[in-house]
């Protein structure tokens, strides 16, 4: 689960102790009004009274505002409006008094020239707070309520913002907007972040283009309608309606994203933006507030004065008490216009503490605690304890659940004794340093290349491989590489869109302060498959395990790779299973839409470097998630062919059948498979003698698979996470149902 004790969540019980001086009190929150600010914390044991403190900063001075307070609870009342205050709270009784809380920190109101308040009718009224650094809006609302925080925008300019991980619920709908107005009814455009169970974490454009319109919730990947119930209420793990779903979206990727049996989970932060220009607005996403994807551009009557601002409701419309309202967050937020900031938000006001600094054994390894994990870090690094510091590294932050910052540098010169200091950055600027910490830079050992030494790309097709090493790399180098692609010096990425055909032999080499290691990795640059065909893996690929802090169960970490040569396909794959942990599929999937019911065919001439339990063959699957319905006409381990079927979302993958194919019940290649759908129906054959006789293998039904169109294609799942295999497959058909019409 997510619980930790930095968000208090994590309960526990334990043996009674002699009374003494009162423990500190922990899980202080503050919650800010316009004049007024709420405090609680958990009670302290043993504690008779409590202290509150307060200062205009984290770092103090405080000054004591309230004593011998009875409960775990106090309203300051002596605070102006638009103001940020810190506070702490210590613990007392007749034995002593405890150290401090830790300090929280919330504004009285919400800066100016922000305003709050709901849009539509929700169930239950919202609420939006302001720490310094972030706003925090409780909601109710479906996907046409929600809690807003706005402030005037005239004529052009653009909102962004980055949603704070974790959220509350795994099915809200947050973003950021520009309105027209705030009437219920108003034209808008808005780029939200929601959940959707099968189709992960999304991006969906939303937009009323003008006031009492309908609204529009599109991306890249369609959601058809007759999935509404089949990845909700009848879904293997059942939860409650959803509302309208949009029509579709544009899937946020891991390690942002970790797929999960009851829909994908949030795993890190994400960026939002909306520009306005003229009457023309777009919005982006990004996982890093550099990297942008659009997602949609609408033309939206707006007026020249509007309202930009951050959103938030609960949980898409579900009627369930657990979903009356949910909690999200922003940071990082900005308001610009052409003649520069409206609004940004202030730099970080926390000093990171606990920084420890150590020398390993190749490099000099740093560790800080932040209760944020949505912190991102900047490091320094200077000879002389009082600087002058110069930035090492920047965007550092935990990964995965904990709240324990670490990072290693191996950038400088052995033997030298340097000072190290970390400061939290957001887009108002570099926060305070924090007390420095020193160690001698060790002298490392010489790299050894520990990356795969084969890969495959294809002609004009985006490419990524990760060049690793052990010890502490510092810089890497490629010499030999196809045009149009390059290595990253300081990640070891090789990257691009390869512009010629051919087998490339390609010298590589890591290196540090004591030497470069060199290698070879053999790189064959095929054809893509011919449109309409496509490829991907099938689930969440892993191109730097460092970037993950556990793994999803439909985590693909040797993505794979499908090439064409005159009408053989060359899959090449890896993955877990077909039935990952009873929830999902992972592999690799070459595919194409189709609508309709077909007879597809094709030959499997071989299969190499695979092991003993492979799966491989043909797929009809109702959309490119790896936990959504499908069957298929699958060769495991080279030698019994059966039916998959499919037939619940989230479910497990079932095999039956398998007919007496060569005398002794096993299958000999080259053969035929067939899968034929017929509505709901699905049947698998196979022959060996080239079609002059088919063996059926089983019937089945997958219900609820729907009439919009769906993925057919060729599938290869190594059941190795670590290794491919390479399958190659010929003769491809598909033979529509419908009469008169050409196979393909």
């Amino acid at each position: 689960n997510d619980d930790l004790p930095g968000w208090g969540t994590l309960t526990h019980a334990g043996a009674t102790a002699s009374p003494a001086a009162p423990t500190a009190p922990a899980g202080l929150t503050a919650t800010g009004a316009r004049h007024a600010i709420a405090l609680a914390w958990l009670p302290s044991a043993w504690a008779t009274g409590y202290t509150v403190r307060r200062a205009t900063g984290p770092e103090g001075p405080y000054e004591r505002i309230a004593s011998g307070v009875a409960t775990p609870a106090y309203t300051d009342r002596t605070v102006r409006a638009g103001r940020t205050y810190s506070y702490t709270v210590d613990a007392t009784n007749s034995r002593g008094t405890s150290g401090s809380s830790g300090w929280v920190a919330a504004t009285a109101g919400l800066p100016g020239p922000w305003s709050a308040r709901d849009v539509g009718t929700p169930r239950i009224p919202g609420s939006a707070t302001f720490d310094g650094e972030r706003f925090v809006l409780e909601a109710g609302g479906t996907a046409d309520s929600c809690r807003l925080v706005h402030l005037p925008l005239h004529g052009d300019g653009t909102v962004t913002a980055r949603i704070v991980w974790p959220l509350s619920s795994q099915y809200s709908t947050i973003g950021v907007t520009v309105r027209g107005s705030l009437d219920a009814d108003a034209p808008y455009a808005a780029m939200l972040v929601q959940g959707l169970p099968l189709h992960t974490w999304s991006g969906v454009w939303t937009v009323r283009r003008s006031a009492g319109a309908p609204v529009s919730a599109t991306g890249s990947t369609p959601v058809p309608p007759s999935q509404r119930q089949a990845i909700t209420t009848a879904a293997a793990f059942p939860i409650s309606d959803l509302g309208t779903l949009p029509a579709s979206a544009t899937p946020l990727e891991a390690p942002c994203v970790e797929g999960a049996g009851d829909g994908y989970r949030l795993r890190a932060p994400y960026w939002v933006r909306v520009t306005r220009r003229g009457s023309r607005c777009t919005g982006a996403i990004s996982p890093d507030g550099e990297r942008w994807t659009e997602v949609g551009s609408t033309e939206v009557r707006l007026g020249h004065t509007a309202y930009a601002g951050l959103a938030l409701s609960s949980c898409l419309g579900v009627d369930e008490t657990y979903a009356e309202t949910g909690t999200g967050a922003f940071d990082n937020v900005t308001v610009t216009s052409p003649a520069g900031p409206l609004w940004t938000v202030p730099c970080p006001a926390r000093t990171a503490t606990g920084l420890r600094a150590r020398a390993a054994a190749d490099a000099v390894e740093l560790a800080w605690t932040d209760p944020d994990p949505a912190a991102r870090y900047t490091v320094l690094r200077a000879v002389r304890a009082r600087g002058p510091y110069e930035t090492v590294a920047t965007g550092v932050g935990p990964v995965g659940f904990g709240t324990r910052i670490r990072y290693a540098d191996a950038t400088g010169t052995p033997g030298v004794t340097y000072h190290y200091a970390v400061a939290k950055t957001n887009r108002g600027g570099r926060g305070p340093l924090s007390p420095p910490a020193s160690a001698r830079m060790p002298t490392p050992s010489v790299p050894q290349l520990t990356s795969a030494d084969t890969a495959s790309a294809n002609r004009g097709v985006p490419f990524h491989h990760l060049l690793r090493a052990t010890h502490e790399p510092v810089r890497f180098t490629a010499t030999g590489l196809p045009a149009g692609l390059r290595v990253d010096e300081h990640t070891g990425l090789i990257s691009g869109r390869p512009s010629s055909r051919g087998t490339f032999t390609v010298t590589t080499g890591a290196g540090n302060a004591s030497g470069t290691a060199t290698g070879t990795l053999t790189l064959d640059v095929g054809t893509p498959p011919p449109a309409p065909w496509s490829y991907g893996d099938l689930g969440d690929p892993v191109l730097d395990e460092r970037a993950f802090g556990t793994y999803g169960v439909v985590a693909v970490r040797t993505p794979g790779s499908t090439a064409y040569d005159a009408g053989t396909f060359t899959v090449r794959g890896a993955g877990t299973d077909l039935t990952v942990n009873g929830q999902g599929m992972t592999g690799h999937f070459v595919h194409r839409s189709i609508s309709g019911d077909c007879e597809f065919t094709a030959r499997l001439v071989s299969r190499t470097g695979a092991t003993a339990a492979d799966r491989v063959g043909l797929l009809m699957a109702k959309s490119l998630s790896p936990f959504d319905q499908a069957a298929g006409a699958i060769v495991t381990g080279g030698t019994t062919v059966q039916l998959m079927l499919r037939p619940v979302v989230a479910g497990p993958s079932a095999f039956t059948g398998g007919g007496d194919l060569a005398g002794d019940g096993r299958l000999t290649l080259p053969c035929l498979l067939r899968l034929k759908r017929t509505g709901t129906a699905f049947a698998a054959a196979a022959s060996t003698d080239d079609g002059a006789t088919w063996v059926p293998l089983a019937e089945g039904t997958v219900p609820g698979f729907g009439d919009a169109p769906y993925h057919l294609g060729l599938v290869v799942c190594s059941r190795d996470p670590l290794a491919r295999t390479t399958t190659r497959f010929d003769r491809v058909h598909i033979t529509p149902a419908q009469s008169g019409e050409t196979p393909r």
